[in-house]
């Protein structure tokens, strides 16, 4: 018998959490299994007040090297002493094959992973040199993530799926109830609420996916494939409302992809080929041809 046929979830219990452990990936999976004790203001708020330097870089990456062994014990180098600055509000395009290291970049980049060498900055704080408990904490506070694949709980209605992220952080107020219900109308979901996800099209389960990535408000989002699964006219309407909820929230934005059909929405354009991170200067009009 499937696991969540066995579980009669109507309400918010301890249960909600516990699903979302067994269904949802290992990103919020170590937000969940981490102590929620107290941390240093500049790691919960991901602003480091010591340091005003390059106040409008969100993301630094600094001679960033991600090497795996193989079976034989030969190194495999995903990524090979990148150096990349993103700036506050940038929607960057990330472009490669499949196994080029796109989906190793956004681990990297929310420390679900570390590198192998060199420093990731994210507000000027220094997320590899954080414990694996501080980084969890810093990703629950300042990012957000789009999956290819919605990672909806098929037992939670919409409202509920949305509201994961504040239920992660301690109880949900009226207004973050209020401000739920403002971006589900947003999105055109209003009035589906209290529908579940099979009751959905893709569309709109990438749409409450979208919205449950920037309910909790975090500075940066990371997406992965965020169109991979739907069909091309589907794909486009997602990519239209992520552009207009992104630009006028004034988030930043890393996006992984092989499809053409996001590249109109870039600031900057990057492809990830032989482990080196290259930027596609003056090439968008080019490669939408």
């Amino acid at each position: 018998m499937d696991y969540f046929s066995e579980v009669n979830y109507r309400g918010k219990t301890p249960a909600f959490v516990f699903l979302f452990l067994n269904y949802i990936s290992h990103v919020f999976v170590s937000n969940i299994r981490c102590n929620w004790s107290s941390m240093p203001e500049s790691i919960s708020t991901g602003k480091n007040h010591n340091d005003q330097s390059n106040s409008n870089i969100i993301i630094k990456l600094s001679d960033v090297s991600k090497i795996y062994l193989e079976e034989n014990k030969s190194e495999h180098k995903v990524l090979n002493r990148v150096d990349i600055e993103i700036n506050e509000g940038e929607i960057i395009i990330v472009l490669g094959r499949s196994g080029s290291g796109k989906s190793t970049l956004l681990n990297l980049l929310s420390g679900i992973d570390v590198p192998s060498s060199g420093h990731i900055y994210i507000n000027n704080n220094d997320i590899t040199s954080m414990s694996e408990k501080n980084r969890t904490l810093f990703r629950r506070n300042n990012i957000g993530f789009v999956f290819q694949f919605f990672n909806l709980i098929p037992t939670l209605t919409v409202e509920e799926n949305l509201l994961l992220p504040l239920e992660l952080k301690g109880k949900i107020s009226d207004k973050e109830q209020r401000i739920a219900m403002e971006i589900l109308h947003e999105i055109g979901l209003g009035d589906r609420a209290s529908s579940y996800p099979d009751q959905l099209s893709g569309g709109e389960q990438q749409r409450v996916a979208l919205a449950r990535a920037i309910i909790h408000d975090p500075s940066i989002i990371l997406a992965d494939e965020p169109t991979g699964n739907l069909d091309f006219e589907t794909g486009l309407l997602v990519i239209n409302l992520l552009d207009r909820i992104i630009r006028k929230k004034k988030k930043t934005m890393i996006m992984a992809t092989h499809s053409k059909e996001v590249i109109g929405m870039a600031d900057r354009i990057l492809t990830l080929k032989d482990g080196k991170i290259i930027e596609l200067k003056h090439e968008k009009e080019k490669i939408l041809k």
